[in-house]
């Protein structure tokens, strides 16, 4: 337990440093899905968020003020089939 709270500690503590500089982690979870700063890695069948909409991230994009540093790697929603 100890091993994981210090490892969470340190992610925090390099998040707030990357914010500090101007590095932050674009939410994307339940917003639609954006070609310019997300790659689409596949889609799944969700009653939770409307089609069209991240349902999961498995890599965040970040940006640096307004440029992106780098894409992320999301899950989108489509409708459900019979």
């Amino acid at each position: 337990q100890d091993f994981v709270n210090g490892v969470q500690m340190t992610s925090q503590t390099l998040k707030t440093a990357l914010e500090k500089h101007g590095i932050v982690e674009v939410d994307c979870i339940g917003k639609p899905f954006d070609p310019n700063t997300q790659e689409a890695l596949s889609s799944e069948a969700s009653e939770e968020y409307p089609e069209g909409h991240v349902t999961q991230v498995f890599k965040p994009p970040y940006r640096y003020h307004d440029k992106l540093l780098r894409p992320g790697q999301v899950i989108v929603s489509r409708k459900k089939t019979e």
